[in-house]
């Protein structure tokens, strides 16, 4: 069974997705260095198939995994290398990079980050993926439509780009929510209105009753 670890300023700093899966390859690159094995080129290594990677990841389907994979290869956090003995075997082999070696491999892989580097990678807005979405709005179609409608418009709020998506997601949920007409409340409404429609025809009947008796 994987183990997993979530590091919340790790998650701000790289994304949600690539802390769970990056967290889970250190773990695992700790082991080796422990027991001073696959060591090559001044680091130590994790060799993994790409059955084993699904099965640690389970809750990814194939092509959820490859984006997550690439982004930790785009932000500089995983390396790829081939240590492979035979043309025959196909082992992906993963290490951290000296960017992040010593925060995810020189002690306990929950230590705090720094508040600079932080505060420096939240002045680069980097959109969210789904899954931080629904951190914040929990229902599911919600979620989509607001990920969908941002990233058909680059990102924009009027004719500025968004600064804070939490924010933005957060008003989002709120603006749906207003919309949403309770069953109760609609159904009084209509109760109320036809009970008054009756109350009028009835009242009608009795005068034109007394009317009638009137006459006679």
């Amino acid at each position: 069974m994987c183990e997993y670890n979530f590091n919340p300023e790790l998650a701000c700093l790289i994304g949600v997705d690539e802390t769970i899966v990056i967290s889970a390859i250190a773990i695992s690159i700790r082991k080796n260095k422990a027991n001073e094995r696959h060591y090559y080129d001044g680091r130590y290594w994790t060799s993994q198939s790409g059955k084993a990677i699904r099965e640690m990841f389970p809750f990814w389907d194939n092509a959820q995994l490859r984006k997550v994979f690439e982004s930790l290869f785009a932000q500089e956090v995983l390396m790829k290398g081939n240590y492979n003995k035979t043309k025959t075997e196909k082992m992906g082999w993963y290490a951290i990079s000296d960017k992040y070696k010593v925060r995810l491999l020189g002690g306990d892989i929950t230590l705090p980050f720094y508040g600079e580097d932080l505060a420096k990678k939240r002045k680069k807005f980097i959109p969210p993926t789904i899954t931080e979405v629904k951190l914040v709005i929990t229902d599911a179609a919600t979620a989509q439509k607001f990920l969908n409608h941002y990233s058909s418009n680059g990102w924009m709020v009027g004719r500025n780009k968004m600064v804070d998506w939490q924010a933005a997601a957060n008003n989002w949920k709120a603006e749906n929510e207003s919309r949403v007409v309770p069953i109760n409340k609609f159904e009084t409404k209509t109760e109320s209105k036809a009970s008054t429609a009756i109350d009028s025809h009835n009242e009608f009947l009795k005068q034109m009753h007394a009317n009638r008796t009137s006459n006679h």
